[in-house]
């Protein structure tokens, strides 16, 4: 552990904050080489994974070119191969792709780790849901997110309702009920669930968001604002009674709740 310290603290040393002050440094640039030299060596010759680790680490902060990173890779791979159950293996390969800018590679080591990852599977997915959302492939975005709703795990808000909105854009119904229940499990049910209620709108499916409306309002039912909404869904499906109903409920509130004036009959 000293050692391993000891590595540290002398590659953080060798590394300016400012990386733009190197090319302006001779001195610094000098220290970078020489660093980034001393790192190439314990790479080569570490057997401990815990000082592999430290040499790789020191490569990546030192920003060191692809023609030092490529090597660096390759003992990488060569891990791998020998100890395949080793989850943060694909993690270092993964971010030596990234500092070489290879996104597409990245996503492949990840997924070559998902069959080994456990209690770190859900970072893992989360990762390449993030990756699959730069590259804007959708169908990458819910693919992972399926598989983080399938083991249970919980997502933040505005990730779980675009997620359910992309299942309702592919037609899987089910799936985006379950990505929207988890968001009103977990947070502000109300407030959620209005948002909701317009996804469902926005995709068409009338029945699913004036049901979701009826159920907020049994707990709101003086919200003119719902009774308004609800009112528009029932004349979009052209039930006219339904929405002549739900528009006089909202005018018979709105009308009671202005102020009144007495005047005195002379």
């Amino acid at each position: 552990p000293d050692e391993v310290e000891a590595w540290l603290l002398w590659g953080n040393a060798m590394n300016p904050p400012d990386p733009r002050r190197r090319g302006r440094n001779p001195a610094a640039q000098a220290g970078a080489r020489q660093a980034i030299g001393m790192f190439s060596v314990l790479l080569e010759e570490s057997v401990e994974n815990d000082m592999f680790t430290v040499a790789l680490d020191g490569l990546l902060n030192l920003r060191a070119q692809a023609k030092v990173l490529g090597p660096a890779l390759r003992r990488v791979n060569e891990r791998i191969a020998r100890e395949p159950h080793k989850m943060f293996l694909y993690r270092l390969a993964a971010d030596l792709h990234e500092e070489m800018r290879r996104p597409n590679r990245v996503r492949g080591v990840l997924e070559q780790g998902l069959m080994v990852a456990e209690d770190g599977r859900s970072i893992m997915l989360r990762e390449l849901m993030a990756l699959a959302r730069t590259t804007r492939s959708d169908e990458d975005v819910i693919r992972y997110g399926r598989s983080l709703l399938n083991i249970a795990e919980s997502l933040p808000p505005g990730e779980c309702l675009e997620l359910g909105t992309k299942l309702l854009s592919r037609g899987l119904l089910t799936e985006a009920d379950r990505a929207f229940g988890r968001v009103m499990s977990e947070g502000d049910a109300t407030g959620v669930a209005r948002d909701i209620i317009l996804r469902y709108e926005n995709a068409g499916l009338y029945g699913k968001s004036g049901k979701l409306l009826r159920t907020l309002l049994i707990s709101n039912p003086f919200d003119v604002e719902l009774l308004l909404r609800l009112g528009v869904m029932e004349e979009k499906k052209a039930n006219y009674a339904a929405a002549g109903k739900a528009y006089q409920q909202a005018l018979d509130l709105m009308v009671g709740r202005m102020p009144r004036f007495s005047e005195k009959v002379k």
